[in-house]
């Protein structure tokens, strides 16, 4: 399985779960069956709306599941249609955040 951590900060499991899924700086993509971390800048323009443009990105990324604090209700509705898994968490870092994964 692959999972999404939007993330700001450090690099891997050291990273901070960002505060809302389409203004990470950064998504770290964990894949469960080999315990890699890759990090991936997030190509959307910070500061405005982009949630929905966020999820083309991640999309792109092939992961299963995203795991995150808040994100908006349209970039919800896009990831359950591209059949990725969606779970909120409550960590501060990545390496938490996987764990509650």
């Amino acid at each position: 399985m692959r999972i999404c951590i939007p993330s700001e900060g450090a690099g891997g499991t050291d990273g901070r779960v960002a505060e809302h899924f389409g203004h990470a700086e950064h998504f770290a993509v964990l894949d469960t069956v080999t315990g890699r971390i890759d990090l991936v800048d997030n190509r959307v323009e910070q500061g405005g709306p982009g949630g929905c443009r966020t999820v083309r990105q991640v999309r792109e990324l092939a992961v299963d599941a995203v795991v995150c604090r808040e994100i908006g209700a349209n970039a919800v509705a896009l990831l359950r249609k591209a059949g990725i898994e969606l779970f909120e968490a409550e960590a501060v870092t990545v390496e938490d955040a996987a764990i509650e994964a």
